[in-house]
């Protein structure tokens, strides 16, 4: 329990609740424990979103479809992680991407119905979902309006900020056939140039960018 108690307290929307409250709903909430090995799917894109999947220990590799397939991205997540948590509700409620085992993974699930109560229960979880969904909201207005997108650097760090979980890395973005060079504008070649002087990203092949950390790029100034 004391170990389940430890993985709990590092989830985010765990993070500031008592002890004794974290104790209580390991001990009396019905959870389901899952194990994949590497290279096993755990989620496809399209899958309804059904329960709240906390990944505990392993890494999950996430790939997206963006930009109407043009584009593809990939990102590997550490643990205390929450799959797909803006899907648990509203009008789509798929996953967005499909995920995949890189290593052997440790996965938690508990019933939607559950975190319902769990939010009315408890105001400090409450008020860290409300935060954490209200963060996602944000970023896409944050992203649009970063100029427009005029600059192959905003639109790189607008995708990005958009299309992967917050504290990821080794993030790779893959055209379906077009060049990337052709799809991010003209001056994406001196651009992919200077992140690859920089040790932020570099370009694989004419359609493949590897990015080493999310934060390292979103912070690039260009």
């Amino acid at each position: 329990m004391n170990s389940i108690y430890e993985k709990l307290t590092e989830i985010p929307v765990f993070k500031g609740a008592t002890r004794e409250f974290i104790h209580s709903f390991a001990e009396k909430t019905p959870l389901t424990f899952s194990k994949f090995g590497a290279g096993e799917r755990i989620a496809r894109a399209g899958d309804v979103c059904r329960t709240v999947m906390c990944l505990l220990s392993g890494r999950v590799r996430a790939r997206r479809r963006v930009w109407g397939g043009r584009l593809y991205v990939s990102e590997t997540i550490a643990p205390e992680a929450v799959l797909a948590f803006d899907r648990l509700f509203g009008l789509d409620n798929r996953f967005g991407a499909h995920y995949t085992a890189l290593d052997v993974c440790g996965t938690m699930e508990f019933s939607k119905r559950v975190f319902i109560q769990l939010l009315q229960d408890n105001q400090v979880v409450m008020v860290n979902y409300m935060n954490l969904l209200s963060r996602m909201s944000q970023k896409s207005a944050e992203a649009m309006a970063e100029n427009s997108w005029l600059t192959a650097g905003q639109r790189l760090r607008a995708l990005v900020e958009l299309a992967t979980h917050r504290g990821c890395d080794d993030i790779t973005i893959e055209s379906s056939g077009e060049a990337l060079t052709e799809l991010f504008g003209p001056d994406s070649a001196e651009l992919f140039a200077r992140l690859e002087m920089s040790g932020i990203a570099r370009l694989v092949s004419e359609t493949e960018l590897w990015v080493a950390t999310r934060s390292g790029l979103l912070d690039y100034n260009d």
